[in-house]
């Protein structure tokens, strides 16, 4: 991480200095950053939808183990990733 010094001759030109650094280093940390579908988490009825099944069926596969529950708070998801992992499992074994 390189360091920079900043030297102004009034304090709104330090200001302005100041903030167009900050600036420039949150587009760098943000331009590092992806996004990967294992951060992405559905709610029951986008599975449903995805699966084409009921809400009873997605629970019958959590109880089965297919994929699991995943709690944020108090309100019930469900990883992407482990879905399409099932999704491939079921097309090998057909």
């Amino acid at each position: 991480m390189s360091t920079t010094i900043l030297f102004s001759d009034t304090p709104e030109h330090f200001y302005e200095q100041l903030r167009d650094c900050i600036q420039q280093t949150i587009k760098q940390e943000l331009s590092t950053f992806k996004k990967e579908d294992n951060d992405v988490y559905l709610k029951k009825h986008e599975v449903c939808k995805m699966l084409k099944v009921s809400k009873p069926t997605v629970d019958s596969h959590v109880t089965q183990g297919y994929y699991k529950k995943h709690y944020i708070g108090s309100r019930v998801f469900f990883n992407k990733q482990e879905i399409l992992a099932y999704l491939t499992r079921g097309n090998k074994n057909v």
